[in-house]
């Protein structure tokens, strides 16, 4: 079906206080509802009524016109239609016409001055027709006087008609049914700003007095607006139900006090990406496209900034992450899945360290930002910030109904993030709501048939066509209210996908690299920006779903057996094995074992991971786990330690590729490192292997004694060798060297913990 969308507009205020159903004006369904023909056109034009080719019910008016004269008719009425937004009804032409044939139609007003659209061809088949009735409507133009139509003329109007237009000589047969009008629909609209920065948020709010059902559902009524850049690239970007809420202060016991403000609302939120001046306009549509109505041509203004774009895996070094300028991103951070971890707590016997509620987070990335770190991950589980769940459980209203609290949490952190310049990476489903076998909360899940779903087991919600379209309509949501940020590192759709369904043997099956394909798919089609996806698993797995091309990058977890492995070791032999996909990839948990381990193993590893990590070929630092011990014991300063150092490196010019060094001297048993080189730049992190499991103390004796270290590769010159304090993050002592057919000596510190060495070619 085509649809003619006239210029509509928006009202800024809705002129009566509530709101006016649609409304049927004429079905035809036994006559021509008092239609009849245009005297003067009384030559050309014959009426009557049809059972064939009605678009509702049984009946519609056929209209048989003779060319090359106007043919038109009318009917004449008394109605007031200040309050609604819009005029449709639909045309069938089953044979085309030998010529192009035009249609008008017209309105008269109480003092019975004539407004007509302008002339749109008549096309073969069912068109909808639409004219914007709305007090700056551009639809309806002035004939015979120059008064514009405004919001005062649709308080009485006296007469509708529908002229045909042709010059040459030719016939048709046109049938109208369904004439409709529709109330105001877009009210109190009002943006952020008319200039917007590239990268920043523009952002629409208005009001819809028709209720809807449930204004979730894209099949209730899904509205999108429709923006053209300064260079013709369409977008469509959907909008979101909204409600506003606020801290009406600390929480208690980690819950929230968290208040509703204002009425419920809808907004649509975009970011631009090439500067000029951009043209916009809101359309919806209503029970699945019976109805749609559009509003005026609108425009705002894009403006250079500083902003370097959204993330993606590099096209310079399929290893690491860039910006849309091209320029290197390399994610340091740590998980924040949600606000507490009951395990850290009972492990440790510490009391929850989030008391207050979201707002911690407020201090948390404000600590994060200090230290150096741009990036966390977090997850939208049912008791976190998930968006659906079982009714009920909390305020969440069952499926297809979204949790407008969590999400206005969400909207909160991500503010606070893009402040602080953190990035985040967001889970959308965790492992545990489709398992029944590991973290269950299957029994929770509104999916359950015994919670008054549809499935029986969590692997059907992988493969139920149902399932999979409810999913698709979140992840709509989803897009809608967080895609324009930057900010929004990447979906990962599912973690943990070892740990999902009725048995440990569910993730070998092709099901989920279907299922991933699928979804990648869907959110190529809807998601403006292209955000990366990715999915996750507890073990190395060769997985079919990170040979996708749907999947940007590879994540796994690095828990050991805390009593014969250790941290480092683990993460080489995952660098190892997850190269083989051809990815970025990176570990985005680990510390210790699944089940933690001793207080000074897990202050450890939280210190070796990291600085094992920038010494891997890893797109990322490792996410530590523990992120109540980072908070508890204060210990953001290992971020800082290694951001100091890293602060220079560009990996993507760099061009690093993992080197063996060699050493010489004391304590070979023991003394290890890692090392990156290019051509003319190294930088090697130096450990001893029996002091992994504790932090260093001042009491202990030095790691290094009497040891050279040889690095080859490197172009022949001078070079600087600092060495770095792994825990101070400052220089210890800086030397220069030469390199003789591409090799560099040079002497080892004596120190009693790690440390790292930054070596560089001098100008």
């Amino acid at each position: 079906m085509k649809t003619y969308f006239f210029s509509a507009l928006i009202l800024l205020l809705w002129n009566s206080g509530y709101c006016l159903p649609a409304r049927t004006l004429f079905d035809f369904e036994e006559n021509t509802n008092g239609w009849v023909v245009i005297e003067e056109f009384s030559k050309t034009t014959a009426i009557e009524h049809s059972k064939e080719n009605a678009t509702k019910g049984s009946g519609c008016m056929k209209i048989s016109a003779q060319f090359p004269e106007q043919a038109g008719v009318s009917v004449r009425i008394n109605e007031n239609w200040t309050s609604y937004q819009s005029l449709s009804f639909d045309m069938v032409v089953v044979e085309t016409p030998v010529a192009q044939v035009n249609f008008s139609v017209f309105l008269k007003d109480r003092d019975w001055l004539w407004y007509q659209t302008k002339e749109q061809p008549i096309k073969y088949g069912t068109t909808k027709i639409q004219i914007n009735l709305s007090g700056s409507s551009l639809d309806l133009v002035p004939k015979g006087h120059k008064k514009p139509w405004n919001q005062y003329s649709g308080e009485e109007i006296k007469e509708i008609g529908i002229k045909l237009i042709c010059k040459e000589k030719t016939s048709i047969n046109v049938y109208i049914d369904n004439f409709r009008i529709s109330p105001v629909l877009f009210s109190s609209l009002k943006v952020n700003k008319t200039e917007v920065p590239l990268y920043e948020k523009f952002e629409i709010t208005f009001q819809t007095p028709i209720y809807f059902s449930n204004p979730f559902d894209p099949d209730c009524v899904a509205i999108d607006c429709h923006f053209t850049s300064p260079s013709g690239k369409q977008v469509i970007m959907p909008a979101f139900f909204y409600q506003d809420f606020y801290f009406e202060g600390p929480g208690i016991n980690g819950r929230d006090n968290l208040k509703p403000q204002g009425y419920p609302e809808w907004k649509i939120r975009f970011s631009p990406t090439e500067t000029g001046v951009y043209k916009y306009k809101i359309v919806a549509s209503l029970n699945g496209g019976e109805e749609t109505i559009s509003t005026q041509t609108m425009s705002f203004k894009a403006i250079a900034s500083s902003k370097k774009g959204f993330v993606r895996a590099s096209q310079k070094d399929i290893r690491y992450f860039e910006f849309d300028d091209g320029s290197f991103f390399y994610p340091v951070g740590h998980n924040i899945r949600s606000l507490d971890d009951n395990r850290y707590s009972q492990l440790f016997g510490r009391p929850l360290a989030a008391q207050s509620g979201t707002i911690n987070f407020e201090t948390w990335l404000a600590d994060m930002k200090e230290n150096g770190e741009n990036f966390f991950e977090t997850w939208m589980a049912a008791w976190w910030i998930a968006i659906e769940w079982k009714k009920g459980y909390g305020s969440y209203q069952g499926i297809g109904r979204y949790n407008l609290e969590n999400a206005w949490k969400l909207d909160w952190i991500l503010e606070r993030a893009e402040k602080n310049g953190i990035y985040i990476q967001l889970v959308i489903i965790n492992h545990g709501s489709v398992s029944t076998y590991c973290d269950q909360e299957w029994q929770d899940n509104p999916y359950n048939v015994v919670n008054g779903g549809f499935l029986n087991s969590p692997e059907e919600f992988f493969v139920n066509q149902k399932a999979k379209e409810l999913f698709k309509k979140r992840l709509r949501y989803i897009v809608a209210r967080w895609s324009y940020s930057p900010f929004i590192f990447s979906w990962e759709l599912v973690n943990e996908m070892n740990l999902i369904g009725s048995s440990n043997q569910f993730y070998k099956k092709d099901v989920l690299a279907k299922w991933y394909a699928e979804i990648g798919d869907y959110l190529a089609q809807i998601d403006p920006y292209n955000h990366m996806i990715t999915g996750h698993y507890t073990i190395l797995y060769d997985s079919d779903v990170f040979k996708l091309p749907q999947v940007d990058f590879v994540l796994t977890n690095a828990y050991y057996n805390v009593n014969s492995g250790n941290i480092v070791d683990y993460l080489k032999t995952i660098a190892d094995f997850n190269a083989r996909f051809k990815k970025p990839h990176f570990v985005s948990e680990y510390g210790g074992n699944w089940n933690a381990g001793p207080q000074p193993l897990i202050e450890a590893d939280l210190h070796n991971g990291i600085w094992a990590g920038a010494h891997l070929e890893f797109a990322a630092v490792p996410l530590f786990w523990w992120h109540n011990f980072i908070e508890d014991k204060n210990l953001y300063f290992h971020y800082k330690a290694l951001t100091n150092y890293l602060r220079d490196i560009d990996r993507l010019i760099d061009t690093f590729e993992s080197k063996t060094v060699t050493i010489t001297g004391e304590n070979l048993e023991n003394l290890k490192s890692l090392c990156l080189a290019s051509k003319q730049k190294a930088i090697i992190w130096i450990y001893s292997r029996d002091r992994l499991k504790r932090p260093p103390s001042d009491a202990d004796l030095p790691i290094t004694k009497n040891n050279k270290c040889s690095i080859e590769g490197l172009n022949q010159g001078d070079y600087v060798i600092e060495f770095w304090d792994t825990y101070s993050g400052k220089i210890i002592q800086k030397i220069r060297e030469s390199s003789y057919d591409g090799t560099l000596n040079f002497s080892l510190l004596e120190i009693n913990k790690d440390f790292a060495i930054k070596i560089y070619k001098t100008q």
